[in-house]
């Protein structure tokens, strides 16, 4: 029972007013408080997070790539399907012709010049996959980062790539190589 009233007088003063109980921000020491309780005690299980770890499949977003445009769209279980062409102005026929051919599948449907340019403006390229969250006001365009050389870094080891120009009429000596 001293135990019980020692953590009720240390946390009587954090009590929200009985107006504020619902507002979190209020709830906010008594949630950290009792995870700390939970951990060193041994039931770290169940403790909650703060703040939790978005994933595309925890808010039912749709994820958007080249086989899943053709099976959306061009499905041919139904009357009312799509065609889409490649460059070639051949027919893409399943959903493998879909995957070889990313950019036509995309061109059909998205700018993808402009998209390109956008990710090319801070060093990036297209993945080829999109996710559409929910209420479709927001599409999220997926890309990875170029890698890129810096300037001055040294070929890899085991390359045969000089570093002096071949239209040179001699090989620069080793002095010339240190500085």
């Amino acid at each position: 029972m001293k135990v019980c009233l020692l953590i009720r007088s240390f946390l009587l003063p954090y009590r929200p007013k009985k107006a504020k109980w619902n507002v979190l921000i209020q709830q906010i020491h008594f949630f950290l408080m009792s995870n700390d309780l939970l951990r060193s005690v041994g039931y770290s299980k169940f403790t909650m997070r703060l703040v939790p770890i978005i994933r595309p499949n925890t808010i039912q977003a749709l994820k958007l790539d080249a086989p899943s445009i053709f099976s959306l769209l061009c499905s041919s279980n139904t009357n009312r399907n799509m065609d889409l062409y490649d460059f070639d102005d051949s027919v893409i026929t399943s959903r493998q012709v879909a995957t070889e051919s990313k950019d036509a599948v995309f061109s059909s449907f998205f700018d993808i010049k402009r998209i390109r340019t956008l990710y090319a403006n801070h060093g990036l390229e297209f993945a080829h996959n999109m996710y559409v969250l929910p209420g479709v006001k927001i599409i999220r365009i997926n890309g990875y980062l170029k890698t890129q050389a810096l300037a001055g870094t040294f070929a890899p080891t085991g390359t045969s790539t000089p570093i002096y120009s071949t239209t040179d009429k001699k090989k620069p000596s080793k002095h010339d190589l240190k500085h």
